[in-house]
């Protein structure tokens, strides 16, 4: 294969074509996928050498998260372990998953974020049949050494125990909710379990189906025009904490409403700042990523498989003090 004659061939430069074939960061979908539907079975793919090896699949998209994933597992990986990192897009991605697992099918031992494509997920369902597979996030009904990921309704319910306990005379609670995946409603199920036996009262529930899409505009004129003045709180599902945020913001309530949920601080920089977030889980991504790496090195240097297939990581939850968030301890 003449990395110099495709890169002419398809008007971008070696480094380009290079950075795609061996799965780097910093290639778009669709160079990706051209260049590897015109190599075709010449293809390059991470082989095992003398020291053990692991085959690293990860998506690159949200950077900020799946990124201290990476670091995570790139520190708990010593010298002695061979890494190889290959990246995809997002968890949506088809094709490109599955030139990932391909990459990094001869290699000893995978940890791999999978992809919700159905076809990628037939390709880790093939390769768990082979290898060792540590999963991350979200695991298979596969063989595999562990699934290390959230415990969701734990985390819901910690972040109930954390407002009862922070505000005490903040009773009704206002929940939205715009992504209706299992782990989401897992997690609000816990939340309402623990602020509801605290003499909590769920107050609405606003549902994606509710509103015409979640634009903070559209979530202001629903709560305008149903729940005004009728809440003191309002709980945020994955992914509307930042249009929760912005919607309260346009509204204008006689008592001092405010959100919280489980968001990325750095998205939401400016409602902490302002107050408008009160309260945050977040997942520990970091130690996310760690423990599938120790897992990996512990089966990989001296054959130790873990005792229980499920590895859970608790999220970390902040209190906004002025503007800066702190750690938030629980009192039992």
């Amino acid at each position: 294969m003449d990395v110099n004659k495709i890169a002419k061939k398809f008007n971008i430069s070696p480094s380009t074509v290079r950075k795609a074939l061996l799965h780097e960061r910093g290639v778009s979908p669709q160079t990706r996928e051209m260049l590897f539907a015109a190599v075709g079975d010449e293809a390059p793919y991470a082989k095992a050498g003398a020291k053990p090896s692991v085959g690293i699949v990860l998506p690159t998209n949200p950077s900020y998260y799946w990124g201290v994933v990476y670091d995570g597992i790139k520190q708990a990986l010593p010298r002695e372990i061979d890494a190889h990192f290959a990246f995809f897009s997002s968890l949506g991605s088809g094709r490109e998953g599955i030139y990932a697992l391909d990459y990094i099918r001869q290699l000893d031992l995978c940890i791999v974020v999978p992809s919700i494509a159905p076809a990628v997920q037939a390709k880790i369902a093939a390769l768990s049949a082979e290898r060792p597979i540590v999963y991350v996030s979200d695991g298979l009904d596969t063989p595999r050494l562990a699934t290390v990921h959230m415990d969701y309704y734990d985390d819901g319910f910690r972040l109930g125990k954390a407002y009862v306990q922070r505000f005490p005379d903040r009773k009704r609670i206002l929940t939205l909710h715009v992504h209706n995946g299992l782990g989401s409603q897992m997690r609000t199920n816990g939340f309402k379990k623990a602020v509801t036996d605290a003499g909590c009262t769920i107050v609405g529930n606003i549902e994606l189906e509710d509103i015409t899409s979640p634009f903070a505009s559209v979530i202001a004129r629903h709560i305008h025009s149903k729940y005004l003045n009728g809440f003191d709180c309002l709980y945020c599902g994955t992914g509307a904490t930042a249009y929760a945020s912005l919607a309260l913001s346009k509204l204008k309530t006689k008592n001092d409403v405010f959100c919280i949920g489980y968001e990325n601080p750095k998205s939401n920089e400016p409602y902490i700042k302002n107050g408008m977030i009160r309260l945050l889980s977040v997942h520990n991504a970091f130690s996310l990523g760690e423990k599938a790496g120790e897992i990996a090195k512990e089966y990989l240097l001296n054959q130790t498989v873990p005792e229980s297939k499920e590895a859970f990581i608790p999220s970390e939850i902040f209190i906004n003090e002025n503007g800066v968030l702190l750690n938030c301890e629980l009192s039992h």
